[in-house]
């Protein structure tokens, strides 16, 4: 059996500073509608102490952490985890960019019985986003059909083809002629 003293220096070696959880000041889950620069939540001490948090974030495609600040850079989820001590703590970043669409380069009119590829693009910012899948309309298809992107002149006329995909859409007047 050890001596009280021993014991005493036992107890007094072993004595560590007990260590408070590490909590989020914020929502678990924020959306943002914008790429850029995200104000997610804080971490702290559940004392209240501001800590120094190391924040990361994956995937990468969605969101990166840029002078320990969480940038939104494509559609997506992503968690972002901060890292203190040994302690961790996450969030999850939802980011779903305003997508505007636009037709790129569109002809002004097209003869009839040619067939031409329209091309659109979507746009967040000053940035190409992918849209997927689109859905491609005619105000008149006895003056001009669609496929897909491709449209075709049927009869001479004025039309009206329409691109809808991620919440947007975009409009061409176009001129079927002879």
């Amino acid at each position: 059996m050890a001596s009280p003293l021993a014991l005493a220096i036992l107890l007094i070696g072993c004595e560590a500073e007990p260590q408070l959880p590490l909590v989020l000041d914020g929502p678990a889950r924020v959306t943002v509608d914008r790429l850029g620069r995200v104000e997610g939540p804080l971490a702290h001490l559940d004392g209240g102490e501001a800590v120094a948090v190391s924040w990361s974030a994956t995937p990468t495609t969605v969101a990166h952490v840029m002078e320990n600040e969480v940038h939104a850079v494509g559609p997506g989820e992503a968690v972002v985890t901060g890292a203190w001590k040994e302690q961790t703590i996450s969030w999850t970043l939802v980011v779903q960019p305003t997508v505007t669409l636009r037709l790129v380069e569109p002809p002004s009119k097209v003869k009839i019985g040619e067939s031409v590829d329209l091309k659109v693009e979507g746009r967040s910012g000053d940035q190409v986003m992918p849209i997927g899948d689109v859905e491609w309309s005619t105000s008149d298809p006895a003056v001009l059909t669609v496929d897909g992107p491709k449209v075709t002149g049927v009869s001479a006329g004025l039309v009206y083809v329409t691109a809808r995909g991620r919440r947007s859409e975009a409009m061409l007047e176009l001129r079927v002629v002879e």
